[in-house]
């Protein structure tokens, strides 16, 4: 019965759903007809005259439906590219509020109203491109001044970002987006051979960097606001299912310029493709945090299967597989998040320890049988926030043979800008030297940048500007990654755990 009656609420969600994404358009299609010919005959002397005029149109309703003034429409009667065929130079916009129902010209009451129900199915069409474009900015200049040397060198290099969460917002990756950082057109146009793509299942309200509780969640109502499948409205796991077949979907839509990354094979023949001047740009699924494996450790397996080949611990919230450096508790990896991690270094999944508490993070490295990464975040030494590593855990990293991503928004980096980052990015060089460091931008992440993916060569003139060589800056962008990353994705037969680490100091 419980069976019947979930499988019938999720039919009668997606009605509602398909009727608030569908119905408004219809509607208008049925209300703003052209019932004249395609084209009206014109003589030549009318159009000359026309083109001569200065034409005011009074009164327009378009404001009103839900479409994009800029594009040509199918439906209604007013775009700017129909105003601009039509010669008009002014055209006044009506902003309507309220309509009685059974609207007609004889007699109507003020006691009903047409306009609540499209304006609810205009918060699902609009409201979540508005959100993230509040929330994914970019703060910098349009272009950031780079030299020569700085435009040819990232086209000699292997560039690969560990971190962008642009799977979790409602457009393609395959356009051009006003919204946001990432996409494919921008990664082509930064020279980024790989991107990993990370999968973000739930946040809680008024997240922040100190505490958090897992008792509530922000990604639910944006999953129906976005009008995701409903098996994804109330599982973190069904979410990330979503994420890979929604990457899935841009791969086989890309005609081949998008590269889905799950082995060594695939990691290699990616890069053999760019060096043979092949246009194409690597994928790989990540996960941000564990609690969408919902406490059953098959579901490791699930996800490879889908396609993820990295997995971070936590998010901002302690969940059933470790401690966050922003949950209550900070606690560490707990009993089941030691066979969590085992069974992903088996299945060739890569542990991704950003987010983790200091004591997960130490945890996780005493049972570690392969380097593991730190995949977006910044160094205490040059931006002391609790988003950061201090030296003790960057040295503990690099003995683990590990890396860490450095990030591009304030709290890991103290300023949205090239400079900034490249200066973290010589420090951390400086502790751990240069084998160990790589860019994690959390790009989309509801972060504020300098710059989008499409400016990469911005932090290229920094890090020149920084006094790093062209060898160091190309392991940088992406040399120590791609070497980590490689090893990471071969799966692992059981082997004796690693000698246990020293216990750490405790936190300063």
């Amino acid at each position: 019965m419980r069976m019947i009656v979930l499988t019938v609420t999720g039919l009668l969600l997606l009605a509602i759903a398909g009727f608030l994404a569908f119905g408004p358009g219809i509607a208008e299609g049925r209300m703003n007809r052209v019932a004249g010919p395609g084209r009206w005959p014109v003589s030549e002397e009318a159009r000359r005259l026309h083109a001569r005029l200065t034409i005011v149109d009074l009164h327009a309703d378009t404001l009103l439906w839900q479409r994009n003034l800029l594009s040509l429409s199918r439906r209604g009667h007013v775009d700017l590219p129909r105003l601009q065929a039509g010669g008009v130079a002014l055209q006044v916009f009506s902003s309507v509020t309220k309509t009685p129902e059974g609207q007609h010209y004889d007699s109507n009451t003020a006691d009903s109203d047409n306009l609540p129900l499209l304006a609810i199915a205009g918060f699902l069409a609009f409201g979540p491109g508005i959100t993230e474009g509040r929330m994914n900015r970019v703060a910098g200049p349009a272009s950031w001044p780079a030299s020569e040397e700085a435009r040819r060198l990232p086209a000699r290099l292997t560039i690969l970002d560990l971190h962008a969460d642009a799977l979790l917002w409602q457009r393609t990756l395959l356009s051009l987006s006003r919204r946001g950082h990432v996409d494919l057109p921008r990664l082509q146009a930064g020279g980024v051979a790989l991107q990993v793509f990370s999968s973000v299942t739930k946040t809680p309200k008024g997240q922040n960097y100190d505490s958090n509780t897992a008792d509530s969640d922000n990604i639910t109502l944006l999953a129906i606001a976005q009008l995701q499948p409903p098996r994804t409205w109330n599982s973190l796991l069904e979410r990330s299912l979503w994420h890979a077949e929604k990457l899935e979907s841009a791969v086989l839509q890309s005609e081949g310029l998008l590269w889905p990354v799950r082995s060594a094979s695939d990691l290699d023949g990616l890069v053999d493709a760019r060096s043979n001047g092949r246009l194409v740009t690597g994928a790989l699924l990540s996960t941000e945090g564990a609690h969408n494996l919902e406490g059953r450790l098959a579901n490791v397996a699930r996800l490879h299967a889908a396609g993820f080949r990295m997995m971070g611990l936590v998010h901002f919230f302690d969940n059933d597989v470790a401690g966050s450096m922003h949950g209550v508790a900070k606690g560490g990896l707990t009993p089941f998040g030691t066979k969590v991690v085992a069974a992903m270094e088996e299945q060739g999944i890569i542990v991704d320890l950003a987010h983790a508490s200091r004591k997960t993070f130490f945890d996780v490295l005493r049972i570690a049988r392969r380097p593991v990464l730190v995949s977006h975040g910044g160094i205490k030494a040059t931006c002391d926030t609790p988003r950061n590593l201090d030296t003790e855990q960057l040295l503990a990293l690099k003995a683990n043979g590990g890396m860490i991503g450095i990030g591009y928004w304030d709290a890991a980096v103290c300023a949205p800008t090239p400079q900034a980052t490249a200066k973290a990015i010589a420090a951390a060089i400086a502790i751990m030297g240069p084998d160990h460091v790589g860019l994690g931008s959390d790009f989309d992440g509801a972060v504020t940048t300098g710059f989008d993916t499409a400016h990469l060569d911005a932090l290229t003139q920094a890090l020149l500007d920084a006094g790093l060589s062209e060898s160091v800056i190309e392991q940088v962008m992406g040399g120590n990654a791609l070497r980590l990353i490689r090893q990471g994705l071969i799966p692992l037969a059981k082997t004796p755990q690693a000698p246990a680490l020293p216990e750490p100091e405790p936190a300063r």
